[in-house]
């Protein structure tokens, strides 16, 4: 749900369109709003952000739900925090 600056609740027709008008001005290839927030989600996991926290942010009502939704992207995030705990323990 997207509201004003006034907190009145955008039109969901009206959000698609002002979407449609950014990512044609960006030259990017036209996405969905719900595709827009499976990226803010993975990205956030994969930068070490919580599941707790995903969770709060995309309004779930469980961490089971998130967890089942982005449990891949966890296991690619621990692979990355386990990378960087390498480089840190040699020195890099």
């Amino acid at each position: 749900m997207f509201v004003t600056r006034t907190g009145r609740v955008v039109e969901p027709r009206n959000v698609n369109t002002m979407l449609d008008r950014v990512v044609r001005h960006a030259k990017i290839d036209r996405s969905r709003v719900h595709d827009l927030r499976h990226t803010c989600a993975t990205l956030l996991l994969l930068d070490g952000a919580t599941i707790r926290d995903v969770m709060d942010q995309l309004g779930h009502a469980s961490v089971t739900t998130t967890g089942n939704i982005y449990g891949h992207v966890l296991d690619e995030a621990k692979q990355k925090m386990a990378e960087r705990m390498n480089r840190l323990a040699e020195g890099d």
